[in-house]
């Protein structure tokens, strides 16, 4: 499934989550370079106007971009968008395999239902809309999917939709967790430089120089930057949705009728759904 075969909802609030997320990071970067900055040019502030002048200067683009990052709430669109595009995607895949609540004998209210349900996403969130090239929300890929007999469906549920879920889950937790290490030494590594600076300072009292503070400023910035990209919390969160779609994949052979494949596909999007859980929990945390 390209992004071009889900519906209208779903690329609009993709997009806008990709880009909330994007104007989030690079705020929040940049918020902690000026304090960096700022406090290293306050280091020889003491032996230049202009060191003094420019570290006044970082520490008011540092207030002015913490400013804009309370104001422009990008972390919040960026929650909410993602949520509401997480459930856009459960919602086609139900209604696609012909699982409930799409699973009608009447095909047309199955179509209602699930237009229904999209329209319902809409109007909870107006705010994360974003200019799309259609507004197409059932496509011509989907109804061809949904008319494939029950065989082919889970065929294609199996390889489509499980086993790109089982990659990029898998691949998400090993990234995450190589990250939190990297940043977690990275920390130790300039507050032990932090250390030794302060301990030098101890028997050299007019070494003016050593950047004690600002080394400690860098550890707090990183420190917070982690905290930002949440490596070690999805690196979990994505490695115990990875171990329950292992699971789910595990089962699918036993899978023979069409009520089988409807609470075989109801468990594996709750699953799926874990991640649209945590992010509606962070949008709620973060209002």
């Amino acid at each position: 499934m390209k992004n071009a075969d889900y519906p209208a909802l779903y690329r609009a609030s993709d997009t806008m989550a990709i880009k909330a997320q994007k104007n989030y990071l690079m705020i929040i970067l940049l918020t902690l370079l000026s304090v960096i900055l700022a406090a290293a040019l306050s280091l020889v502030s003491g032996y230049s106007v202009v060191a003094a002048i420019g570290a006044a200067l970082f520490f008011f683009l540092g207030l002015l971009f913490s400013v804009i990052l309370a104001s422009k709430r990008y972390d919040k669109t960026w929650y909410n968008a993602r949520a509401t595009a997480e459930s856009v995607k459960t919602l086609t895949w139900r209604w696609m395999m012909k699982t409930e609540p799409f699973d009608q004998a009447d095909d047309r209210l199955s179509h209602q239902k699930f237009v229904a349900d999209l329209h319902e996403l809409l109007i909870q969130n107006k705010s994360i809309c974003n200019p799309i090239d259609d507004n197409e929300q059932v496509t011509s890929g989907m109804s061809q999917i949904r008319s494939l007999a029950l065989a082919d469906r889970i065929n294609i549920y199996k390889q489509v939709r499980i086993e790109d879920q089982s990659k990029w889950y898998l691949k998400k937790a090993r990234y995450n967790a190589n990250m939190a290490d990297r940043w977690f030494w990275a920390i130790i590594g300039i507050q032990v430089l932090a250390l030794i600076a302060a301990l030098v300072r101890i028997g050299k009292l007019d070494w003016n120089l050593l950047p004690t503070g600002v080394l400690a400023t860098i550890a707090t910035a990183a420190l917070s930057w982690m905290q930002s990209k949440r490596f070690q919390e999805l690196s979990s969160s994505y490695s115990l949705t990875a171990q329950e779609i292992g699971f789910i994949k595990s089962s699918v052979a036993l899978v023979k009728t069409e009520r089988d494949f409807s609470g075989f596909v109801g468990d594996a999007e709750n699953a799926f759904s874990r991640e649209h859980t945590q992010w509606q929990a962070r949008r709620d945390m973060s209002s």
